[in-house]
Order: structure tokens, then C-alpha cells, then sequence
């Protein structure tokens, strides 16, 4: 994934099971972000769920086989503690959409936490929630994830209060580039439809096959978009992008669809 002159790198292992979490600067490879691992050594915990809401929106955008919720969520969701009821309540759901999508196609292998991919996604998603004495808070570097209770236990996180190890300048300056190009797949003569313009309205709430037909009729010819409003594997894939044709924040809209 490269947003601007940064590019988020996975690198994945199977004997030993690792997968390296990285960023690169043009032709330079910074400290690792985080790493997790099927041994005791393990530091995961790097991406703010809303910002990896942001990166897996951004390459299904660019790469219509990379359908959202599916399986780049899935693939980091491992990086993204859930610090507080709302990360978990927009969370989950998105994961087992993931989850069911990655379901309809034959087992991939993968050794951790069971045979196949779904099997990890489960544990996954039976666990995700067991981190909410964490907290991401606003100190000097950036964005931290720091211990809710302060009784001197460090997050799994390289991404800590005073880390020297963590590229906290480079980060932020690769999620902005981010959320830029996110925001640039979207006209905004396209929100001049009245239906965009009613921003109370929920998939559930709107033709969305009619609203496919009316912004190709206004220019819009962007397979994902279209799709998601034609096609979609699951509710949450419409919910997404219309936030994205709103011009609304990531996971705004969805907060109002999810229930428990």
C-alpha cells in the first residue's frame, strides 16, 4: 500500500509464523511498526482501528478484488487493539464480514490458531475485545497507546509514550496521504443527488441499484463504488461507501447501522 512517498509493507513467514508490519520511505526501510509471532516475543499492537479502517478502505478502492470488509481487515486486524465499547461495537461486525467473505472460497492454509484462515479469523474474533485496559491517547509524538490504568504495564506496542523506536512523523505523514487519497475517488458533483444530500439515510433506507444508475448517469464509473451499491457481499460494503460519497468520516455511518 503507498500513500504519497511512504508505503505500508506486510511480510509474512510461516516457519517460525511472523508477520512484520513495516513502512517505507522512498528507498528506505524504517524500524519495524510491530510484529506478531506464535512465540512469546511479540509486539502487535500498531493501528488505530480508524486508521486501518482508512488503509483497507483505500486499496479496495484502488484494487477491486480487495473487497471491504474482507481480507486486508482481516490480515492486520491482528495490529488493532480495541481500546474502548465503540472500537468494539464498529469492530466486530466488520471482522466477521470479513470473516464470512473469506468463508464463501476454498481453505487457505494457515498453521496459527487452526488449519485454515477462517479458523483464525474466529479466534480472532472471540479475542479482539480482551485489550480494553489500553488507551490511545494524545501525547507529544502523536497518537500512543498507553495503559488505562497506569500500574506500570506496557502496551504490546512499539508505538508507546517516549518509544525512540516508533517513525511517529512518517506515520502521521503516510495517514494523512491516506485519507487524501481516499477522498480523491469520489467527485464532489456527485453529492448534489438529493439522496446524498439526506444524510440521515441508511442503505437500508435508499434504492441503491437507483443510486448506482444515477451516478453513472452523472459520470461516476468507479467499479467499486458501483458495485457496492449493486452488488454487495454484505450491508456493511454499502454503509462504507456511502460515507465515502457523503464526504463523511470513516465508520460515522456504520455506528448507526451495527447492532450488538
Amino acid at each position: 500500500m503507498t500513500a504519497g512517498e511512504m508505503s505500508l509493507e506486510v511480510r509474512v513467514l510461516q516457519n517460525p509464523n511472523l508477520m512484520t508490519l513495516l513502512l517505507r520511505q522512498g528507498g528506505e526501510l524504517l524500524p519495524e511498526l510491530g510484529y506478531d509471532d506464535d512465540c512469546a516475543q511479540f509486539l502487535p499492537w500498531t493501528l488505530r482501528w480508524v486508521e486501518l479502517e482508512s488503509i483497507a478502505r483505500l486499496a479496495a478502492l484502488r484494487d477491486a478484488r480487495l473487497r471491504h470488509p474482507g481480507a486486508l481487515l482481516a490480515l492486520l486486524s491482528c495490529f488493532t487493539p480495541l481500546t474502548t465499547d465503540e472500537e468494539i461495537r464498529a469492530a466486530r461486525p466488520m471482522l466477521a464480514a470479513a470473516l464470512n467473505l473469506l468463508s464463501e472460497g476454498p481453505p487457505a492454509p494457515e498453521p496459527r490458531f487452526g488449519p485454515n484462515l477462517p479458523d483464525r479469523l474466529a479466534y480472532q474474533l472471540d479475542h479482539w475485545d480482551q485489550r480494553e485496559n489500553y488507551r490511545w491517547i494524545i501525547a507529544a509524538e502523536g497518537w500512543t497507546l498507553a495503559d488505562a490504568n497506569d500500574d506500570g504495564w506496557w502496551p504490546l506496542s512499539i508505538r508507546s509514550r517516549d518509544s525512540l523506536e516508533f517513525p511517529f512523523q512518517q506515520w502521521a505523514t503516510f495517514m494523512n496521504d491516506v485519507v487524501a487519497a481516499y477522498r480523491t475517488h469520489v467527485d464532489p458533483a456527485w453529492r448534489s443527488l438529493p439522496v446524498l444530500r439526506t444524510a440521515t439515510l441508511t442503505a437500508d433506507d435508499i434504492d441503491l441499484v437507483d443510486l448506482a444508475d444515477q451516478l453513472a448517469t452523472a459520470g461516476c464509473d468507479h467499479p467499486v463504488i458501483l458495485r457496492a451499491l449493486r452488488d454487495p457481499h454484505d450491508p456493511l460494503e454499502s454503509e462504507w461507501v456511502l460515507e465515502l460519497l457523503r464526504g463523511q468520516e470513516p465508520g460515522s455511518r456504520l455506528d448507526n447501522h451495527l447492532v450488538e
